[in-house]
């Protein structure tokens, strides 16, 4: 089987990476809040709560420790997915650098965006390629109008397209598997174009990472109709890796994630949110501890509540999404035919 992949997530795309990981009780990815500070407003943010300052935050000298710590418990990616725009962490180098110093890859999901405009430059960029991250950019459609709507900012399409260009001419897609990634959440604002954006993806070696909605904060405004179905979204999924054979890729669509990911953080993997505590991944609804109050993270890692989450091969399977899609009840489930999708 061929796969494009996606660097610093390996092990969503070879489940035996996953797997023995898993008989070694070996940490492969560590998720880690940054700052929580973001200037756009989009539709379906599920991170709207984990911006709210309820308490004292994790210092530097705390998150440091922690990613030293991920270190000895054999972690290889630091997966950053926000709170906020990770880039307006004003520690957000020193933590790459610690990242890069320890051999890790950092894995930075991005908008690359400020109200003061594009947060990634040629410069920035350069320095990015060098601590060794791997990027994933918010692209929500090839309609920069759209873009503009979803994330309700105007100007942001613009300079999404300005970051993608950037950030390919510093060589991010230069190797196997890519380095780029771009981020696509699926709602019927955008769901007629995401074939387009998966042909333009590969097209440009950038792994598509496209997938319905995570159920939470905004995302569930207007009882939400924002989040499409489980069975529109394997319908999505199906006909991309369609697209996909036609580029040599050829897999099993698993839910939630397009492109042949198949999603085991849960198994090797925990994250940690802007207050130290700790959940199965970044989309983990339930507080299973908090790595300060347990002592740090190699007690968080081993805590019984938390070792229980990843005992079971994952295998794509999504708890908030699942847990969410099984509570609607079939008079709210929207029909398959307002799936327009034509390979």
């Amino acid at each position: 089987m061929v796969n494009s992949g996606l660097k610093g997530f390996e092990f969503n795309f070879d489940t035996k990476i996953a797997h023995q990981a898993m008989e070694k009780n070996q940490m492969l990815v560590l998720g880690l809040d940054f700052s929580p500070i973001c200037h756009l407003n989009c539709s379906y943010c599920d991170r709207i709560e984990a911006r709210k300052k309820i308490r004292k935050e994790l210092s530097l000298e705390q998150k440091i420790e922690l990613i030293k710590e991920a270190k000895t418990l054999g972690c290889q990616t630091v997966e950053i997915p926000g709170a906020g725009e990770p880039l307006l962490d004003p520690h957000f180098w020193t933590y790459l650098e610690v990242i890069a110093q320890l051999d890790m890859i950092p894995l930075v999901f991005t908008s690359g965006y400020s109200k003061k405009g594009c947060l990634i430059n040629d410069n920035v960029a350069k320095k990015l390629h060098d601590l060794g991250a791997s990027i994933v950019l918010k692209f929500e459609s090839m309609d920069k109008t759209i873009q503009d709507n979803m994330v309700r900012q105007k100007g942001y399409g613009e300079i999404c397209y300005q970051t993608l260009d950037t950030l390919i001419k510093a060589g991010f897609t230069d190797t196997s598997p890519t380095r780029l990634g771009i981020h696509t959440v699926v709602t019927p604002h955008n769901i007629d174009d995401v074939l387009n954006i998966v042909r333009m993806s590969r097209q440009n070696n950038i792994f598509p990472y496209i997938s319905p909605l995570i159920p939470g904060g905004n995302a569930l405004d207007n009882d939400g109709s924002a989040i499409i179905t489980r069975e529109e979204s394997l319908k999505i999924l199906n006909v991309l890796a369609q697209l996909d054979k036609t580029f040599g890729i050829d897999y099993t669509p698993t839910l939630p994630v397009s492109g042949g990911f198949v999603c085991n953080q849960i198994n090797v993997g925990v994250f940690i949110n802007l207050y130290g505590d700790i959940f199965e991944c970044s989309a983990g609804e339930s507080v299973l501890g908090n790595v300060i109050e347990v002592g740090g993270l190699k007690q968080a890692w081993n805590l019984e509540s938390v070792k229980q989450r990843r005992l079971k091969p994952q295998n794509g399977y999504c708890p908030s999404r699942e847990t969410y899609w099984d509570s609607l009840s079939c008079c709210n489930c929207k029909s398959l035919e307002s799936v327009a999708l034509v390979s």
